[in-house]
């Protein structure tokens, strides 16, 4: 009897100790596969990795613009290429003015002065901001005095006589100065490079003198000033900048009152292409 309870006993906690192994088994594989879904977690909460890429990326770009907002001076040297100049007048003095009325010859001075090509020079000095610059320039030009163009019908300052369609133009001779001051303005095209096409402008004085008495009888003068650029220039180091630019200066012109006559010395229009360079600091 006692060996059939043993047997029964050993029948009915089985069953039990086999329920509690498989609980236990059922935990550990739980408790396996909650590691698995951190890690699957954090995997997915992580913040975004600092590659190379992204970490020199800005630095990279920045090297490959120009630099900006500095003070800077630059110079420039060109050829420029004058226009004819309008002279337009009349004789003050009284006994020329006699003269003239006996003669029955209208007192009106005309003439054409051309000009030969000539060469100048620009220094400057401005602020450089990241796409525009302001600076104030002063420069000098000097043009032979090619010759002087008689009008038909007017007194003529080459012959002191009325020119008719047979008197020829008189040999110029010396030279004509212009000096000119400027406050410019200029608009810097971004290209996401250290290469930038740049459009500017202009306004100031200009002042005419002769040298080698090429006009001996005029005054010199002093009139508005203007001029239009368009260009292009590379930063070749940090801060500095060689440029070519296309330039285009116009000065209003004067009276001149000297020797007996009275003289309005016509606009002086240049074209102009110079080279040049700039360094900020």
């Amino acid at each position: 009897m006692l060996l059939g309870l043993a047997i029964l006993a050993t029948l009915v906690t089985t069953p039990a100790q086999a329920e509690s192994v498989s609980r236990k088994a059922a935990d550990l594989m739980a408790q396996n596969s909650n590691p698995t879904n951190s890690v699957a977690q954090n995997t997915n909460n992580t913040q975004p990795v600092n590659t190379l890429a992204s970490v020199y990326s800005d630095s990279d770009t920045d090297s490959k613009l120009p630099a900006s907002n500095y003070f800077y001076l630059g110079a420039s040297v060109g050829r420029g290429f004058p226009s004819d100049i309008k002279l337009k007048g009349k004789v003050t003095d009284a006994a020329r003015i006699n003269n003239l009325r006996a003669a029955n010859i209208p007192n009106e001075i005309e003439n054409d002065l051309s000009l030969y090509p000539g060469s100048y020079w620009n220094i400057a000095g401005g602020y450089q901001w990241k796409n525009a610059r302001a600076e104030l320039e002063i420069g000098s030009g000097s043009f032979g005095n090619d010759e002087l163009k008689p009008v038909s019908g007017k007194l003529d300052l080459g012959s002191q006589g009325v020119a008719n369609n047979q008197t020829p133009p008189t040999p110029g001779t010396g030279k004509i100065n212009l000096t000119t001051a400027f406050v410019n303005g200029y608009y810097d095209i971004a290209t996401g490079s250290k290469f930038r096409p740049y459009l500017g402008a202009g306004i100031g004085l200009g002042f005419i003198s002769d040298q080698d008495k090429g006009l001996e009888g005029f005054d010199y003068g002093t009139s508005f000033a203007y001029q239009g650029k368009v260009g292009v220039e590379y930063e070749v180091v940090k801060k500095g900048n060689a440029f070519v630019e296309f330039r285009y200066v116009g000065l209003t012109g004067y009276t001149s009152k000297k020797s007996g006559t009275e003289i309005e010395i016509g606009s002086v229009n240049s074209p102009a292409v110079s080279v040049g360079y700039r360094q900020g600091f």
